[in-house]
This record gives structure tokens, sequence and C-alpha cells, in this order.
């Protein structure tokens, strides 16, 4: 067995060149168990591995304990550890968070991200099996599409309220049953979570309670869970792939988005849809506010005659013309010689010279980042009057990640951004300061912080 998950753990890594690793480490079995297998891997495949250990300040002297056998294994492993001890219950009372498991949840990624950056590695955790199983049923009780039904990947990005930070999961395919038996046979000193049996808690109801019953029905059950998120994987796999076949298709004129519309009649509805939304996001980079039932209005009129459009959010037309569908931006190039100056609406829209800016104001753990130009996340605290206006000879700003104060103009210039490109530009302003210079950066001093309790979620529409 201790072949069996080392070589499986092996394989990952070497597939995915991966040598600079931080490990979360909880202290539990599986966490202990894939620090272990990692450690004795580390001369083989040149590792350079991190443990990282965070005192959630849950469970008083118990989280002390834990983080000293982490600490103590970490030292008879060789393997440098990194601790850090923040007041989870104070986090989530001061950000109104109403769950323990997402404040905990943001404020252990929140600290893993900046063990991961300091060491420009990538995280490693302990998920195993079961684990996929139970986030598998979470994503169903609370409703989800397809992609939901994949439950955890072996690879992903996970959103932070400082970035993304490319987390693994090499125990994703062990089963807890199999991660119990090693930490068994090679003697390691495993800590046991006593949050983990209160069922006030979803996940542990799921695991205690849900699971059990419909084994009840299906002793087989958990199998079936695995196979049902190994085939929705596969098939959103093949999803992907046919999306970027049908972007072939895809022909630009002058701006608009082209069909041949024999081919496009021949194409199955949910085709029609992800060719749709590929030419949407060929024209706008994204596809914000096209809905279920734009998409199905937009195949409907296609199979009429000839000579009919319909408008869509953000500027887009729709039409069908004899031989082709064409898909439009009717978007009207205005003068920016003349300075302007618009209040934003920070529960809204706001619609300024150069575009259009949605708001909102959301709670910390309400916050869905998006790592784009288009996105901004603003500390709503910092802000009284936001208004957003054209750029003045002098502005000045400090980006986001620097510590000096830098020209707008300067910056758009070191961005290789055209002169046409850098008229366009406009800035989100509070005071005097410039907050964010839209579509480009955001200012450093309104960051989200760890004190940060309400967020100003901006998307820019240009």
């Amino acid at each position: 067995m201790n072949e069996s998950i080392q070589k499986r753990i092996r394989s990952f890594l070497i597939a995915e060149d991966i040598r600079h690793i931080v490990v979360a480490v909880s202290g539990g079995s599986d966490s202990v168990c894939l620090l272990h297998n990692l450690a004795m891997l580390k001369k083989e495949l040149s590792l350079d591995i991190t443990a990282a250990h965070l005192d959630h300040m849950i469970r008083g002297q118990e989280s002390l304990d834990d983080a000293m056998a982490v600490e103590s294994l970490c030292k008879k492993l060789a393997v440098p550890c990194e601790t850090e001890h923040i007041d989870v219950p104070a986090y989530k009372k001061e950000h109104g968070i109403s769950s323990m498991e997402d404040a905990a949840r943001i404020v252990r990624y929140d600290f893993l991200k900046k063990v991961a950056d300091r060491h420009q590695a990538v995280v490693a955790t302990g998920h195993n099996a079961d684990d996929n199983i139970e986030t598998v049923l979470m994503h169903i009780i609370r409703g989800c599409g397809p992609t939901g039904l994949i439950g955890l990947k072996i690879k992903s990005c996970v959103k932070t309220t400082c970035g993304q930070v490319i987390v693994i999961r090499p125990l994703l395919n062990v089963s807890k049953s199999e991660i119990n038996a090693y930490c068994q046979d090679n003697d390691l000193p495993v800590r046991q979570d006593s949050t983990n049996d209160d069922i006030e808690y979803t996940r542990n109801r799921i695991r205690k309670e849900l699971i059990p019953l419909l084994e009840s029905y299906n002793p087989n059950f958990k199998d079936s869970v695995i196979r049902l998120a190994e085939s929705s994987a596969e098939q959103q796999s093949f999803i992907e792939g046919r999306s970027k076949q049908l972007s072939l298709m895809i022909e630009e004129d002058n701006g608009d988005i082209l069909m041949d519309r024999d081919r496009f009649g021949l194409l199955q509805d949910y085709e029609k849809k992800l060719l749709i939304t590929k030419a949407i996001d060929t024209i706008l980079g994204h596809h914000q506010d096209i809905e279920k039932k734009h998409l199905d209005e937009m195949v409907e009129l296609e199979k009429g005659g000839s000579g009919r459009k319909i408008h869509l959010p953000n500027g887009l037309e729709w039409s069908i013309e004899y031989k082709t569908v064409r898909l439009s931006w009717q978007k009207n190039e205005p003068s920016f010689s003349v300075f302007s100056s618009t209040p934003l609406e920070t529960s809204g829209r706001t619609i300024y010279p150069a575009g259009v800016i949605d708001a909102e104001i959301c709670g910390i753990r309400d916050v869905d980042i998006q790592n784009d130009n288009r996105h901004a996340y603003i500390d709503a605290s910092l802000l009284s009057n936001p208004y957003i206006r054209s750029k003045l000879p002098g502005d000045a700003f400090i980006p986001f990640g620097a510590d000096a104060e830098i020209k707008v103009a300067r910056f758009l210039m070191n961005r290789h951004l055209s002169k046409a490109e850098r008229e366009k530009v406009f800035l989100l302003c509070n005071g005097d300061d410039i907050v964010w210079v839209i579509g480009n950066r955001i200012d450093d001093r309104y960051k989200i912080t760890g004190r940060t309790k309400t967020v100003l979620c901006l998307s820019a529409i240009y």
C-alpha cells in the first residue's frame, strides 16, 4: 500500500513537472500522509518542500498541541515549517461571515497563498477521494450544473482575497481507508480534530449522516459518486474541446462575427449555444449578462427566415442573413477630448463616455474574484463619494503591488497601449485620489486587506 500511494504521487508530480511545493499540514492523517510521502520523494525528484500550518484558534489548547505536533514531525522529516496563529472566530465576527467553515477557509487559503508566494511554489493539500465524494454531494444539495458534478480537481486555481494560488491534490484518488492504513503502517503521529465530529458543520453532517444513509440503499454508493465525478470531468473536457473546434467556424468582418448559416444550422442546439458563447467572448472578452433565455432566443431566431434580428445586452445584435448569421457590437465611439465627470452608482450601473461600470457592494465572504483587467475589488469603507472622470495632466497613483507613485500617463505607456487606447482610459476617483485606472490597475491604498469587511466589486464594459 505504501508503494501504491507513493507511486501515484510520483507519477503526478513528474507529469506536471512540479518541484516547489508548500504542503498544507493540519496534523490530521491526510496531510501527514501527504507530507511523509513528499519527504520520501524529496531527494529522488529534487523537491523543494515547505510545510505550512495554520492555527485557526478555534479549539484552544488542542489547536496549540496540533501546531507543536506538526512542527515536531517536520523537524523529524527535515522539512522547514511555517506556522501562523489567526483568530478565525474573531475574523468571522468582524467580517460578518455566517459560517465558521467559510471564515476558516478564507483565512486558511490567504495564509497558504502568502507562503506559496514567498517560495514561488504551488500549494499541496491532503484532499482525498472521500473528500471529493462529500464535495460533489454538497454541490448537488446547494444546486449545481454539470461542472459541479466534477467536484474537486487534482490541480486547480483557487481564488483568495489576495489573488489566485495553484493548488494540487495528489491524494485525490486515494481513499481515506488507504490513508489511515498508511499512517498506521508507518507509525506516523496523527492528530484528531474534535470539530470533525460536530454535525453543525455541513460537511460533517454529510459524512456522518447522509453518506451512511445513502449507503444503506447502495453499499457501493461511494464508488458510484466517484464514477459520476470522473465521467463528468471527461464530458466537460469533451465539451471544452468541442467548443474549440466549433470556434473554427468563426470569421471576423470589421469587428463583426460571421458564421456560415448552412453549417450553423447543422449543429445541435447545444453546440450552437457553445458557438454563440464563443463568438460573444471573441467580441467582448466575456459573456456577462448573456443568460440562457438569450441563447435560446438566438437559436430559435436562426431557425426562421432571414432578415430578422434581436438586440442583446452590452450592445450586441444578432441578425440572420441569407447565407450567414452575424453577431455585431453596436458601439458608438464617443469623443474623449472634452473633460467628463460622472458620479459612480455603487449599487447598479454607471454609464460614462468610454463604457459602463457595473458595481455591487458585497461582504468579504461573498466576493467571487475574477482576475482580469475588467474587474476591480475595492475596500468599500475607504470610499466616500466615488466618481469617474477623464484623465488630467499630472495624474498619479500607486499601482497595486507597488510602493511608489507613478504618473498615469507613464504607467499607460509602460503597458504599451496605443495613443487611441490611452485616450479611452478613464479614472475612478475618490476625492483627490485615483482609486482605479479603469481596465488597468487599482491604487494599492484601496486594495482588500485582512481588515476589509465590505468590498466594492466593479466590472467594466467598454
